[in-house]
């Protein structure tokens, strides 16, 4: 289920130019991460907390799921979540990019972990 709603995420941002809707693309990535996530914790059999912080989702699971994530790169996505929803959230195409390529990679990374266990 959660698996599920970040592939969809991550279809809807393969859709949009990431240069011309950088603040949206920031958001998705948010968002399909957050969801890939939580599949995890889903997977290992854990209550999902309620929160949108990537790292504080990832710190709980890591020694568990053993994939090489970025906390820097979970810290610098946590807040499109949020502020990038919002007129004073900008954020840049190089920033949305750079977070497509992390979100992209950490996606795959986790997607691959939870088919391994299937």
């Amino acid at each position: 289920m959660w698996l599920d709603r970040a592939e969809e995420d991550l279809y809807v941002l393969s859709m949009l130019d990431v240069t011309r809707a950088p603040n949206s693309a920031a958001v998705q990535c948010q968002q399909a991460l957050e969801k890939c996530l939580k599949a995890c914790w889903i997977e290992l059999e854990k209550r999902v907390p309620y929160t949108h912080d990537l790292l504080d989702l990832w710190l709980e699971i890591e020694t568990e799921v053993r994939v090489d994530l970025s906390e820097a790169g979970l810290r610098r996505l946590t807040p499109y979540g949020t502020t990038a929803r919002y007129p004073f959230g900008q954020v840049s195409a190089d920033e949305a990019l750079e977070a497509v390529v992390f979100c992209v990679e950490s996606c795959a990374k986790l997607k691959t972990w939870l088919e391994a266990r299937a």
